[in-house]
């Protein structure tokens, strides 16, 4: 039996070392043992590979080379291969060779060939029938063959399955395949879960046995499933007793797990496929694809190729859709399916599909529309839980199309409010996004962090892209030192010695991206200062000193960098920022994308003020609105201007006015001149006698474009300025001397 150890990855090395394993002590093979007739081609390959070998060994490159290339051009992957097990000194000696000179690329793509032959070979059905065949003969042919089968893993398996159905099969054969079921190991067991679907009573017996012998609890729900058929539930049937003991086996001696539902089993299963768990993790050998297992009574096991990287999240969809056909009432069995539906897009790689979705078939998100708010907040609750960003990204965005202020911050069972949780996750898109939700929801009734929305669109106007550190010094000596490292490394940097202000420092820029903690600094102090606060859980912490206290501590965190430097290092300094950025569950925003924040942010406050609602204070972004009045952005400009338009505050119509009546973009200009008058009709005239005289001036003036005066002399108009105004612009029109 193959010990749950085994590792998870091929070398070819490896692969060598498994082929001797099987050939050592063999003399060379016969005229095309490999399968062709043709001798003469074969004895030809063959004293080719010894001549490469030889020339190696008595160090003449130049005739190695001439063999190598020859092998390289003529020869095929599998024969290559072949080639390399049938004489056993082929691994030590190609290693030798690229150390020989203009040998190197040539022992590199024989390797290839080999490592590719390898593959070929063992995938190759007539191979695998033959080795299968082997089993029934000699001692040395059924060795020969078992490891073979072994080399072969999951591609064997149907093949094996079918010889066991086949009434032809002879009857030492069959003995022998049983026998042997147990030697393929973990790679086995989805395959043999799934064929205990078979009509065969025999066949799901032998097969439960060596699931038991196997001993993965990945087998349980499949053999509580069979449990289930009619035709075993007589206590006293064989297939029902050998299930059992398989089950048993399986749970490590825990005999109550056959009392348990199919539904709990296949939930279970499917949580430890969304964890991904080592033990479900598929071989690494089998290049960028995986096998899903289905059953089809009269033809047996058929595999599905998918790529690789999306077959826990398949399974944890398939297990979850098994539990709820169990149990249509196992609730959290429909978040996990989301869950794992919406990660099964994002870890699709670039280019590629899920054979197993069709064409027709609805997006995630489809899904997810569909779905009850509860469901989609225990989704972005895990997502939030695991720091998976893509996923809480496109839950958030969901939520904000189908559903009501009221279930948005509505507590979960466990008193959890994922949305409002998502307020303080470290990755800016994230609270930003959940801001912005919140906020165009328009609830009419405060609930718990509603004070903080309003803030965090504060945050977005303001966000420029920057990198942001807090460095917490308490030695005067190297402070400088540290600063201007971090600020090297890109970083914006905040400085604070007081371990009692820290958050009050923290909070003063636009989010924080880093803490950089420096020598002869209480480093626990500062992390747990920071750990305390939800919002910093995921905060990236660099730390300049070591020692077993601050390992075991970086160790139990998980997003804590040490730097084992006596001296102030920029470059270690820099590299473990980098590394310690890696680790949070976010990045820092692109200058793209702070821009684009900064003009939702606005349109967001626009369209709060427009609703009158009265639970976010909108007052509160004023100064930021203003000051993204300033930037070199057009867009940006007129969003904010119009957000500024709904704000009942001086300022901010006095803000307006003054974009009105700078040298800005005539464009944005006139947007602002008319925000302005509804600003004025809205909330009365709060200009300054500054801005009013100016404004008179331009307009009597005449200057400018017609569309800029009439948006002027509407916002004049507006004003309702003191009678003796008019006549000035009277007097103006007079342009005849």
């Amino acid at each position: 039996m193959l010990s749950k150890r085994t590792p998870k990855t091929w070398r070819w090395g490896l692969v060598w070392g498994l082929a001797l394993m099987c050939f050592a002590g063999t003399t060379a093979l016969p005229a095309r043992a490999f399968g062709d007739d043709n001798g003469d081609a074969e004895a030809t390959l063959d004293q080719q590979w010894l001549d490469l070998l030889h020339y190696i060994n008595i160090a003449r490159p130049n005739m190695a080379a001439s063999f190598g290339k020859t092998i390289l051009e003529t020869a095929d992957d599998k024969d290559v291969y072949l080639l390399s097990v049938n004489h056993s000194d082929s691994l030590p000696t190609l290693r030798k060779g690229a150390n020989l000179e203009g040998m190197k690329d040539i022992v590199e793509g024989l390797q290839k060939k080999i490592e590719a032959g390898y593959e070929s070979w063992r995938q190759d059905p007539k191979q695998i029938g033959e080795s299968i065949a082997m089993l029934g003969g000699g001692l040395r042919a059924y060795e020969l063959g078992r490891q073979r089968i072994q080399r072969s893993g999951e591609y064997a398996i149907p093949l094996l399955i079918q010889a066991l159905m086949d009434p032809k099969t002879p009857e030492l054969l069959q003995e022998r395949i049983v026998t042997m079921l147990e030697d393929l190991g973990r790679s086995a067991v989805r395959a043999y879960s799934v064929a205990l679907q078979a009509g065969d009573l025999k066949l799901v017996g032998f097969l439960a046995n060596a699931l038991g012998r196997i001993e993965y609890p990945a087998a349980l729900p499949r053999l509580r499933e069979a449990l289930l058929r009619p035709e075993l539930q007589n206590p006293e049937n064989t297939t029902r007793k050998l299930i059992v003991a398989a089950m048993i086996s399986c749970a490590a001696g825990d005999a109550s797990v056959v009392k348990k539902s199919p539904a709990e089993l296949f939930y279970q299963l499917a949580e430890q496929y969304y964890r991904k768990a080592d033990s479900l993790l598929p071989e690494a050998d089998e290049g960028g694809k995986a096998f899903v297992w289905f059953w089809k009574e009269g033809t047996g096991l058929v595999p599905r190729p998918v790529p690789k990287s999306i077959l826990c999240d398949v399974y944890a969809m398939r297990m979850a859709r098994l539990a709820l056909k169990y149990d249509p009432t196992f609730a959290p069995a429909v978040p996990l399916w989301l869950s794992a539906c919406l990660r099964r897009e994002i870890d699709l790689p670039a280019g590629q599909t899920d054979p197993l979705w069709g064409k027709d078939q609805p997006k995630a998100e489809f899904y997810a529309l569909a779905s009850s708010p509860r469901y989609l907040q225990s989704v972005l609750a895990r997502a939030l839980a695991d720091g998976n960003t893509a996923i809480a990204t496109r839950v958030i965005a969901t939520m904000g199309k189908n559903t009501g202020a009221a279930s948005l911050v509505a507590p979960l069972a466990d008193g959890a409010m994922p949305l409002v949780s998502a307020l303080g996750y470290p990755d800016k898109n994230v609270r930003f996004l959940a801001a912005e939700t919140l906020m165009l929801a328009m609830p009419t009734e405060e609930f718990h962090g509603y004070e903080v929305v309003t803030s965090l669109m504060s945050d977005a106007l303001r966000e420029e892209g920057k990198k942001y550190a807090l460095v917490v010094v308490q030695d005067a000596a190297v402070r400088n030192d540290i600063v201007d490292a971090v600020r090297g490394a890109g970083f914006e940097v905040i400085e604070e010695s007081n371990l009692g202000q820290l958050l009050a420092a923290a909070q003063k820029e636009v989010g924080l991206d880093a803490v950089v903690v420096g020598p002869k600094t209480p480093a626990d102090t500062v992390v747990a200062t920071f750990r305390k606060q939800a919002m910093y859980n995921y905060l990236p912490i660099v730390i300049h000193q070591t020692g077993p206290t601050l390992r075991e501590l970086a160790g139990r965190d998980g997003k804590i960098v040490l730097v084992d430097s006596a001296e102030i290092d920029a470059v270690k300094i820099t590299d473990a920022l980098k590394q310690a950025v890696a680790l949070a569950a976010g990045k820092p925003l692109t200058k793209d994308q702070a821009m684009d924040w900064a003009i939702r942010a606005a349109k967001a406050v626009q369209a709060v003020g427009q609703r009158d609602n009265v639970i976010y204070d909108i007052r509160r972004a004023t100064a930021s609105l203003a000051e993204a009045l300033k930037r070199d952005n057009a867009t940006l400009q007129i969003a904010a201007t119009n957000a500024l338009a709904v704000v009942d505050a001086s300022d901010a119509q006095q803000a307006i006015v003054a974009l009105a009546l700078s040298d800005a973009d005539e464009k944005v200009r006139i947007v602002a001149f008319q925000a302005a008058s509804r600003s004025v009709r809205r909330f009365g005239n709060r200009c300054d006698d500054a801005q009013a005289r100016t404004l008179v001036d331009l307009v009597t003036a005449g200057e400018g474009s017609q569309p800029l005066l009439e948006a002027a002399a509407q916002l004049l108009g507006t004003m309702n300025l003191p009678s003796e105004k008019t006549p000035a612009l009277i007097e103006s029109t007079d342009k005849i001397d």
